[in-house]
């Protein structure tokens, strides 16, 4: 086997994923990109190498990239809530707002999705987020019964509000999750 960071014919997924553990605790290092890219090479059927390859793209603020290589996790298994709520995460953070709905609604309205319940509440909540950013202020409002209290308490921390009562009310005052023009 080689060395950790250079991918060769023998290394397996598995030894991309340690690189990706490194990545997500946000030890980035440009060479990764390098890397990734080598990965995705010699296992270009493996959806998590894309997944993994716009992670990286997200930290290095290439967006673009981001948004195509979690997009090619989705064409190779459309089937894991994990790669609709990463891209939904990234084109909401680019203000793709109404593309980014498409997806949340995807793990919403799509029972049959692998670690669906793991996302679920992320998808209400990112949809009650762009709701509010869109000015959906009605939707909004209906998406608040979804979410469970975890997910108050984070609409607290943005807020200052805390029951769904008061996130309610918040939202008919329409200020404190967007900025309105």
């Amino acid at each position: 086997m080689s060395n950790f960071f250079l991918f060769g014919e023998n290394d397996t997924p598995e030894d991309v994923y340690k690189l990706y553990k490194k990545v997500v605790n946000n030890n980035f290092d440009i060479s990764y990109i390098i890397e990734i890219e080598k990965a995705k090479k010699s296992y270009s059927d493996r959806a998590e190498l894309y997944a993994i390859a716009s992670n990286i793209y997200k930290l290095s603020n290439s967006y673009e990239e981001a948004i195509w290589n979690i997009s090619k996790s989705i064409e190779i298994n459309n089937n894991n809530a994990t790669y609709y709520s990463s891209r939904g995460v990234v084109l909401f953070s680019v203000g793709l707002f109404y593309e980014a709905l498409d997806d949340f609604d995807e793990i919403i309205d799509n029972s049959t999705l692998s670690n669906r319940e793991y996302f679920l509440n992320d998808a209400y909540q990112n949809r009650l987020l762009i709701y509010c950013c869109i000015g959906y202020w009605d939707k909004a409002k209906e998406n608040i019964k979804y979410l469970d209290e975890s997910y108050v308490y984070y609409i607290k921390s943005i807020s200052g509000k805390i029951d769904k009562q008061r996130v309610e009310e918040a939202i008919n005052e329409k200020s404190y999750l967007c900025q309105q023009e």
